[in-house]
């Protein structure tokens, strides 16, 4: 949570006007952000399943933001908003009574602050925070030819929850306002102690670690360009 204490406190110095200078207005416009990732989840593996089987802790994931932008000067600029994603581990599990593996998502969304600066024309980097809440559940998932059918819920709990992370944006096209986005967050929560096939199998925690790549628009009003 350092990050986003360096965020807020920072924030006023990127603003910071000089008497002679004119108030800083908004950006009318906004960041919209979309990216698919990988993550690994340490704590997720540590799970005592056996003799039923083993957690995966690699998993795929799928994230999304909005952000608005505060007054801007020079070459940074703070966007508030908010992030939401979901990230999915499978497994070999077949618990008892169980006709198909477990998989366990997890949902978060989170209001988030994003810093962005721009180091040189064609790059841009981002830091990144946010504090939310996260929901983790461990589901039973039953094969029929191509469908996949819910079956036994074995763990849900909700639980709050942060992220900090790093980006890069790369512009492309001629406008400038798409950008290839690529970048690494650590998400931290904790759910407690996992009561799973007849007992307790250990405690579920972070840190996941993700990584990302995706896509970026940056919307803006054409009557403030």
């Amino acid at each position: 949570m350092i990050v986003i204490a360096a965020l807020l406190c920072g924030a006023p110095f990127a603003t910071a006007q000089t008497p002679d200078a004119e108030p800083a207005q908004p950006e009318a416009g906004m960041l919209l952000s979309v990216s698919l990732g990988f993550q690994r989840w340490p704590a997720l593996h540590d799970l005592d399943a056996h003799p039923f089987g083993d957690f995966d802790e690699d998993g795929l994931n799928l994230a999304a933001g909005l952000h608005i932008p505060w007054p801007k000067r020079g070459d940074s600029e703070l966007l508030l908003g908010f992030d939401l994603g979901l990230m999915v581990h499978e497994s070999d599990i077949v618990a008892p009574g169980d006709y198909g593996t477990i998989d366990t998502d997890v949902l978060y969304i989170a209001p988030s602050l994003r810093w962005k600066f721009r180091p040189s024309r064609r790059l841009q980097m981002n830091l990144e925070a946010g504090v939310g809440a996260y929901h983790a559940e461990m589901r039973e998932w039953i094969e029929i030819g191509y469908d996949f059918i819910e079956g036994t819920r074995h763990f849900s709990s909700w639980a709050p929850g942060g992220f900090v992370g790093l980006g890069f944006d790369i512009p492309v096209g001629r406008t400038g306002r798409w950008s290839l986005s690529t970048g690494a967050r650590v998400h931290l929560a904790d759910f407690g102690n996992v009561e799973a096939f007849g007992r307790d199998i250990g405690r579920l925690n972070g840190p996941i670690t993700a990584l990302q790549l995706g896509m970026t628009y940056d919307w803006k009003d054409r009557r403030h360009d």
